[in-house]
């Protein structure tokens, strides 16, 4: 028997499944990551940084929010370079 999806559920899925890629590549380059982007949040987006900046709040308020639309956002992953790795 096949699973039927609405609409807004399949989006939802589709995010979520981007979202986790985009988790993926910040696992799987991490330590690449660390050396450029040491103490900062790094935004990825289809495995690419397309941003970043040491402080959280600027980065989604003043970089993020003017350039994408909430349910976008949703689909990038944010992270935080460690610099004692």
């Amino acid at each position: 028997m096949a699973i039927v999806y609405h609409h807004e559920q399949q989006e939802d899925i589709d995010k979520l499944e981007k979202f986790n890629k985009n988790f993926q590549w910040f696992r799987d380059h991490y330590y690449e990551l660390h050396t450029k982007y040491k103490d900062e949040y790094v935004v990825i987006n289809d495995s690419k940084i397309i941003d970043h900046d040491v402080d959280y709040e600027r980065l989604i308020i003043n970089r993020l929010k003017p350039r994408f639309t909430v349910g976008t956002i949703r689909e990038f992953f944010i992270g935080k370079i460690y610099g004692d790795e």
